[in-house]
């Protein structure tokens, strides 16, 4: 469990870094503020999914170690659910772009790659 709380971390510490960025851009640059909203509410609910899969993930990992006989599930439907909602906002506002939020609703999946790649490549060599 000590590579998900890592790979948190650093998940964590590159979505802050991102989001400045994206904070930043979005004041700077006006004429881009409905691509840059879009993308930075995809990021975001992203994020929150892939902070709420880890505690899932943790969750079913002590109940595995418990040996209990419980019900457990990895809150696919909250997580689905965040996901559509954001992509609703998103069709209804005309401050937010859509194609942009629903590129960043990837970002979470894209980050947990890169950093489980990187981490897999230090360890072999």
């Amino acid at each position: 469990m000590n590579d998900l709380a890592g790979f948190l971390k650093t998940i964590s510490r590159s979505s802050m870094v991102l989001f400045a960025v994206g904070v930043v851009l979005w004041g700077a640059l006006p004429s881009y503020r409905p691509y840059m909203s879009g993308l930075l509410l995809g990021m975001l609910v992203s994020y929150i999914n892939v902070l709420y899969l880890g505690m899932k993930t943790r969750q079913l990992g002590e109940l595995a170690i418990q040996r209990e006989r419980k019900r457990f599930n990895l809150g696919f439907l909250t997580r689905a659910s965040l996901a559509v909602l954001a992509v609703m906002f998103a069709y209804k506002s005309e401050h937010v772009e859509l194609v942009t939020t629903i590129i960043g609703l990837f970002y979470g999946q894209a980050a947990l790659f890169v950093t489980a790649a990187i981490a897999f490549f230090r360890k072999s060599s």
